[in-house]
């Protein structure tokens, strides 16, 4: 049995990874990651890859973060990244994983 965590999150994700962009003086947090269960009134199924939008609020004891209209709870250990790439978040938002966008925007970028 599922353990119900709609009363801390939204959204429950695994595999999740933290993407910090630094660009100009300026950061933005994202994270993404596949949703295990999903509490709010939208169409996502588990397995479902979700990629967040701005994140404005951090609590690393339970683990929670939270953009302006979700709350989701990271299962597990995930992992971190910082860069100046904004262009990656598109790719991001396709499902892609931050290595394999990254991999594609170095393999475009003119020599």
């Amino acid at each position: 049995m599922m353990t119900d965590y709609s009363k801390i999150a939204d959204s429950v994700i695994k595999d999740w990874e933290l993407i910090t962009f630094n660009h100009k003086n300026q950061s933005l947090k994202i994270v993404i990651g596949t949703i295990v269960e999903e509490y709010k009134d939208r169409d996502f199924d588990a397995d479902f890859w979700v990629c967040s939008t701005q994140i404005i609020q951090e609590d690393w004891e339970a683990q929670v973060v939270h953009t302006r209209n979700t709350r989701y709870l990271l299962l597990g250990k995930g992992e971190s990244h910082t860069t100046s790439e904004l262009n990656i978040i598109p790719l991001l938002r396709s499902g892609l994983d931050f290595r394999q966008a990254m991999g594609i925007v170095k393999n475009d970028t003119p020599s």
